[in-house]
């Protein structure tokens, strides 16, 4: 749990110096506050089943899901014989603005 807390820290960090915002439009997503684990995991569910495919990132359960300075930071898991990445996806809590989303190789 703690490296997926130094992870997120970093990752968060990195959005923020790095001013990353993503067009919710491109995404056909309407942001609003999010106030519990539950509706973001389903809110970054419905982003990232559009963008990537659902297969996809269902295959990535368990998530790793952290809350940290209002921001829900929610990454896929893998199977060590797995070949290919995981997502990231920052969002804002107060507002429901996408921070980061990004899928490894």
């Amino acid at each position: 749990m703690n490296q997926n807390r130094e992870y997120s820290n970093f990752e968060l960090k990195n959005a923020i110096l790095n001013n990353e915002t993503f067009s919710e439009k491109e995404l056909n997503y309407s942001p609003k506050p999010i106030n519990d684990p539950k509706s973001a995991v389903n809110i970054a569910e419905d982003i990232l089943f559009n963008t990537y495919g659902k297969k996809n990132i269902e295959r990535q359960r368990p998530y790793n899901l952290v809350f940290q300075d209002s921001y829900w930071i929610i990454n896929g898991t893998k199977n060590k014989d797995e070949f290919g990445g995981v997502f990231l996806i920052i969002l804002n809590s107060k507002n429901g603005k996408i921070i980061k989303l990004t899928h490894g190789e």
